[in-house]
């Protein structure tokens, strides 16, 4: 909230949707009992615990310098039921270890918050992973798909629609700087998109999905684009 009024814009809590919210709204909604194991930072532990859900996992948990696979001997809680994967900016080797042994167990949700391979570099040529690398890791290992609460899926969208009801997709822009999950959501969601190339995405990755023979590139195609959110602004 701090950070968008610096920026000039006025907005208010209930128009603000981490997907933080929308995990803790679907574990709520399927009367999840037990603890949560979070890869990720401390927003999505409060937002379980607003609902009554308790978590562990975030913070620091480092990798020794004489660490070696045969010292991976740690305790498991049994009460944990669900592991949520989101951004974590103290990944590391242990807990990746202890995600894939919780998801491996057959009773163990697998939710992932935000599917985002990388994140806006500081400069060129540098890779800022995101929770979609993590994802994949566990995926990989555990064999088990991780279930998306977060953009491109609809479930993100009922949550917005169940705190604003009178939404009306038809009379609604999804504006977004990644084509891959922005444009899709609104998709999804029957939306009109608005891609804004400021961001990951450039004007060539657009008519690469344009010209894609793949039909699930087509969703990556918005309906309308512009340099930046700036250039839109003088049609308002």
């Amino acid at each position: 909230m701090n950070k968008l009024r610096k920026l000039g814009y006025v907005a208010n809590m209930d128009e603000l949707f981490p997907t933080s919210y929308s995990t803790a709204v679907y574990l709520k909604s399927i009367e999840f009992d037990g603890k949560v194991f979070v890869v990720g930072s401390s927003g999505i532990s409060k937002e379980l615990a607003k609902v009554g859900i308790e978590s562990i996992g975030v913070g620091e948990d480092l990798t020794p310098s004489h660490w070696n696979p045969g010292m991976a001997d740690f305790d498991l809680d049994p009460k944990v039921r669900a592991v949520v994967v989101g951004f974590d900016n103290q990944f590391s080797f242990p807990k990746l270890a202890k995600a894939c042994s919780y998801v491996k167990s057959e009773d163990c949700l697998f939710i992932a918050s935000n599917l985002d391979e990388t994140y806006p570099s500081p400069r060129p040529g540098i890779i800022v992973p995101g929770p979609g690398a993590y994802v994949s890791a566990i995926e990989a290992v555990t064999g088990k798909e991780a279930i998306a609460l977060g953009k491109p899926g609809k479930f993100f969208f009922d949550c917005i629609r169940h705190i604003h009801p009178d939404i009306d997709p038809k009379r609604t822009v999804m504006i977004g700087d990644r084509l891959t999950t922005d444009m899709v959501f609104g998709r999804n969601n029957g939306l009109k998109t608005l891609h804004v190339q400021s961001g990951l995405c450039t004007f060539e990755d657009m008519v690469n999905f344009v010209n894609s023979d793949k039909p699930e590139h087509h969703l990556c195609v918005p309906d309308y684009y512009a340099t930046s959110l700036a250039q839109f602004s003088h049609f308002i």
